[in-house]
């Protein structure tokens, strides 16, 4: 602190008030000596000191400026005192400081503690200055402030080298541990400069292949830096559809205002990715995506939604191709079991028959080698509906089966062929019963097909249906002027799961080894679709009163008399077609 300076500003004040200022200043130098040199307990005392008159100048503002009951001459013996404290105060710790110089004097040049000692007096000495300048001798005083400024100077100096010194030696000391490791990091150096060398011949090498790279990346990749655009790839231009434009330079903001219908607020309110947005100038579809390399990098990429919703589309055909891939190799196990099982059954029966050659001919060889005949007749039947149901099959997938549609009473058609059926539906003690609601109703059909298919739904019928059960066919008409053909039968009820999937060709339905009956799985798929190829369609409701097929064909209107054609069954070809719709019913024939 300045006294001559503090003088001149105030040059109205007592000088009791510069004398207490001045003790304030030289306890605390005297604190701070002792601070630099990190004597014993030094800053706890200058704690204390700190505590000390913050608490006085708190007392000092409560006498002068809070409590105006006090006279000024308490006021005044008050202050005094206060200052006679500090005087006090500060020769103590000027005291304290030279105690602890004479004690840690080995730790110190002669010069060095001359230059603190002769501070601290000096400190002290202005004490008599400021009464020199009490009692009217400037000059004195003048002298006085001098010497403490010249001693302040040679102590700051003092510090500074000692600071100086401190620093060079700590900076000696790491130079040496640096020295000892740059030996040790010389040899680590080595091996990864060469490494580095190599690594830098590879990202040459592949900078250019990235930038290629990035070039044939099917979206738009633009790359920001401070929010300007740095770089476009070949793709983002055909993107955005504006290859001609000159984008480079342009800030991010004015970029997706300038060709999205969207802003970049509502980017990042997305989380930086937008599902779906339109680009202006080709209103194309795309996904956004925003990202952030570092904090003045960041890449936006656009990506074509027609690329996505196409590439879903093949992923949907190649997860419905290997499922249907998985069913064909169950059906095909169902083939192969259907193919076998007849041909083991013929071989065993040929085998059986050799054997009652060789033996004496007697009745009973007879009737056992016409009971093998009729057997492997049965599976020679079996297979040919097999493999006839296996190759219709595949005609009608590939659209080779054509319809010869004529004009049939379909109330003979269907009453002849349930008739011709009853032999095998009386073997499991079933009851047939068919019903018209007319005697003649016309529908333009192919009759080999409606054969077919109602041998099919009967064979069924027998498979499943219960002993001592009845099965029902019906003829009749609609409100709709549609012909309903009903097949019912009181067999077991069939799950309303399975029932959507009941005409499929191939369905997990269809297991090869885990059926109740014998069949290839096919028939249901060929009715279906021989109905279906006649303009009709076919339903099954099924219900714990049994099952029923309900077949839906369009009437043929009113014909004339030679656009009928009039059933002229032969006994022989629909008993062929029957033995081989029904051959995978195993019962005995009376």
């Amino acid at each position: 602190m300045n006294v001559i300076g503090i003088i001149s500003l105030f040059e109205n004040q007592s000088i009791t008030y510069f004398v207490f200022l001045f003790s304030i200043q030289a306890t605390l130098e005297c604190c701070e000596i002792e601070n630099i040199f990190k004597f014993e307990n030094s800053t706890l005392k200058s704690i204390i000191m700190c505590i000390f008159y913050f608490t006085l100048f708190i007392i000092l503002f409560i006498v002068f400026k809070v409590n105006h009951r006090l006279s000024s001459d308490y006021r005044l013996s008050f202050f005094i005192g206060s200052v006679v404290v500090s005087i006090i105060m500060s020769v103590g710790a000027s005291i304290s400081a030279l105690e602890n110089m004479q004690r840690n004097r080995k730790e110190f040049s002669i010069g060095e503690f001359r230059q603190v000692i002769l501070y601290i007096f000096a400190i002290l000495f202005c004490y008599v200055g400021l009464l020199c300048l009490t009692l009217g001798y400037n000059e004195f005083a003048m002298i006085i402030i001098f010497i403490k400024g010249f001693t302040f100077y040679k102590f700051y100096n003092y510090i500074i080298s000692k600071v100086l010194d401190r620093s060079l030696k700590r900076i000696n000391n790491n130079i040496e541990i640096a020295t000892k490791t740059k030996k040790e990091l010389n040899s680590i150096l080595k091996k990864r400069n060469t490494i580095l060398n190599e690594t830098n011949v590879m990202i040459g090498k592949s900078q250019d292949k990235n930038n290629e790279l990035i070039d044939f990346i099917y979206g738009g990749v633009f790359l920001f830096y401070l929010n300007k655009l740095q770089y476009i790839n070949k793709r983002a231009l055909e993107t955005l559809g504006d290859e001609n434009a000159e984008i480079l330079g342009m800030d991010l903001n004015e970029f997706i205002n300038k060709y999205f219908h969207i802003t970049l607020s509502d980017i990042k309110k997305a989380g930086n990715y937008v599902h779906f947005a339109k680009i202006k100038h080709t209103n194309l579809e795309v996904e956004i995506f925003l990202t952030c390399i570092d904090e003045k990098s960041e890449i936006l990429y656009i990506h074509d939604m027609s690329e996505i919703n196409e590439n879903k589309k093949i992923r949907k055909v190649l997860e419905e191709y290997l499922e249907e891939d998985e069913i064909k190799k169950e059906f095909f196990a169902n083939i192969s079991h259907e193919l076998k099982t007849p041909i083991n059954i013929i071989f065993s029966a040929l085998q059986v028959n050799q054997i009652y050659l060789k033996e004496n001919k007697n009745k009973n060889n007879i009737n056992s080698i016409n009971k093998n005949r009729k057997i492997i007749k049965q599976n020679c039947l079996r297979l040919i509906r097999t493999i006839n149901n296996f190759i219709d099959a595949n005609k009608i997938s590939e659209g080779y089966v054509i319809p010869e549609l004529r004009i049939h009473n379909i109330v003979e058609l269907v009453e002849n062929i349930s008739i011709a059926s009853n032999k095998y539906i009386q073997l499991i003690e079933n009851t047939l019963t068919f019903d018209a609601d007319q005697e003649e109703i016309y529908v333009n059909c192919d009759k080999e097909m409606i054969t077919r298919i109602i041998l099919n739904i009967l064979s069924n019928s027998v498979k499943y249906g219960k002993k001592d059960g009845n099965i029902n066919v019906s003829v009749g008409t609609c409100v709709d002027d549609d012909v309903i053909i009903k097949v019912t039968n009181d067999g077991l009820k069939i799950d309303k799961k399975t029932i959507p999937y009941i005409f499929d060709k191939f369905t997990k339905l269809n297991k090869a080894f885990n059926r109740l009956k014998e069949g290839s799985g096919l028939g249901l798929f060929l009715t279906k679709a021989l109905i279906e190829l006649q303009g009709g369609n076919i339903k099954l409701v099924s219900n714990s009163n049994g099952n029923e097929f309900i077949i839906t064909m369009p009437r043929a209107k009113q014909p004339y008399s030679s656009e009928v054609i009039h059933e002229d069954w032969e006994t022989n070809p629909i008993e062929e077609k029957i033995d081989v719709e029904f051959s995978d019913i195993y019962i005995s024939m009376k």
